[in-house]
C-alpha cells in the first residue's frame, strides 16, 4: 500500500490500522454524495414522467349470428361387394352395438358366435367343501394328507396337479377357522388334525 499523501484521505480506526475515508461510507452516504455531485454538475435527477391516460379500449363487437343447423340427413351406407343386402340407413347417434345389429339385419355381417356356455352338469366342488363333506362322514379327526386321499378315493375332489395339495388344504382350513370362528365347519383338535363341527 502506498504511503498516505494527505492526512485527510485516511481515517484512523486504531493505533496501527488505517482505512480510506471513502471506504467508510455506507450505501446511503454514497447515494447522497452522488446526488450532490449531479446537482453541482447541473444534471439533476430527471423527474419521473407522468403517464398519460391509457387509450380507450373499444367495446367488443357482437359475435356474428350463427345460422341454425338444419337437421342432418341420416347416413346411408352401401355394401361395396356385389350381392350384399340392402343399403343401411344409420342415424347420427347410434352406438357400435346398434350399427352391428343393423349390419346383421341387412345381411352384411353374420352374427358373432356368443360365449360358449358352461358344460351342463354338476358344479365342481372346492377342496374345502370336499374336506368338510369327508370329515362330516368320517366322524373322527383327520389330517390334511388323509383328507386329500379320502377326497380322491370318494371322487369328490382331485388335485389339479399341485405339488403340495395337503399344505394348501391345511392353510385353507386354518383361514376358515380364523375368519369364521364358531361358525367354521372345522374344529382343530390337535396340531394338523381337524374334525367336522357337525360331528363334534
Amino acid at each position: 500500500m502506498a504511503p498516505p499523501s494527505n492526512e485527510m484521505d485516511y481515517a484512523m480506526t486504531s493505533k496501527n490500522d488505517t482505512i480510506p475515508a471513502a471506504d467508510k461510507m455506507n450505501a446511503k452516504q454514497r447515494k447522497a454524495a452522488e446526488k450532490a455531485r449531479r446537482a453541482q454538475a447541473g444534471a439533476g435527477p430527471v423527474p419521473p414522467a407522468i403517464p398519460a391516460a391509457p387509450p380507450a379500449i373499444p367495446a367488443p363487437a357482437a359475435p356474428p349470428a350463427i345460422p341454425a343447423a338444419a337437421p342432418a340427413a341420416p347416413a346411408v351406407f352401401h355394401c361395396p361387394a356385389p350381392g350384399c343386402g340392402a343399403p343401411i340407413e344409420i342415424g347420427a347417434l347410434l352406438g357400435m352395438a346398434e350399427i352391428e345389429q343393423a349390419l346383421i339385419a341387412a345381411g352384411w355381417r353374420a352374427p358373432r358366435a356368443g360365449r360358449k356356455a358352461a358344460p351342463a352338469g354338476p358344479k365342481r366342488v372346492s377342496a374345502l367343501d370336499a374336506a368338510a363333506q369327508v370329515l362330516a362322514g368320517a366322524g373322527e379327526p383327520m389330517g390334511a394328507k388323509a383328507l386329500i386321499t379320502a377326497m380322491a378315493v370318494s371322487g369328490l375332489w382331485e388335485s389339479p396337479g399341485g405339488a403340495t395339495p395337503d399344505a394348501t388344504l391345511a392353510a385353507a382350513i386354518v383361514r376358515e377357522i380364523a375368519a369364521k370362528a364358531d361358525k367354521a365347519r372345522f374344529i382343530k383338535v390337535a396340531p394338523g388334525m381337524w374334525i367336522a363341527r357337525a360331528a363334534a
